[in-house]
């Protein structure tokens, strides 16, 4: 298995192989949390001696809170890995309040939620492109690199008023230069 794994390794080319998913083992109150819930629903499938449907009900409950429990858990786990209410805080000030963000070719939902403004993603190259060329009027969020592509045929009068990175992507907010 191991020799079949390593040369198909050695067939992929070279930037498939060396693109990582980050992982990050579970802590101990996550361990903790896992066995928490599997005990649990033992105890309540035991405990429900009636219908198997009232034992199902006991269970999806179950299963339901330790999901919200656990989307909690490690949504504050990842808050110290993305920057994102330090980059909202910083750039709130420079957004126009009455139109909405253009974002190229997409946004994650974690801008709308802290920057509280509506993220209307344009997927076509061209349309971003002209909005570029005209003087800066409201503001624009793309990946780095893109902004890279467009940055020689943009108006002068468009500059970045944060950067930040969610995951494996860095993202620039553009608007007028101030």
């Amino acid at each position: 298995m191991l020799r079949v794994t390593r040369l198909a390794g050695e067939a992929c080319p070279r930037d498939f192989r060396t693109r990582a998913v980050a992982y990050r083992p579970l802590r101990g109150f996550e361990r903790l949390g896992r066995v928490s819930a599997r005990t649990l629903t033992r105890l309540l499938a035991r405990r429900v001696h009636g219908s198997p449907g009232q034992a199902l009900a006991w269970i999806a409950a179950t299963l339901a809170l330790v999901f919200l429990l656990g989307a909690r858990i490690y949504s504050t786990s990842l808050a110290p890995a993305t920057p994102i209410r330090a980059f909202a805080d910083h750039v709130r000030g420079s957004l126009d309040r009455n139109a909405p963000i253009m974002a190229f070719p997409d946004a994650s939902l974690i801008f709308d939620f802290y920057l509280g403004r509506s993220i209307v993603e344009v997927p076509r190259r061209n349309r971003v492109a002209s909005r570029l060329e005209s003087p800066a009027v409201g503001e624009v969020l793309m990946r780095v690199g893109d902004w890279a592509y467009f940055r020689p045929s943009a108006h002068p009068s468009w500059c970045p008023i944060g950067d930040m990175k969610v995951e494996t992507r860095a993202y620039v907010l553009l608007g007028p230069c101030r």
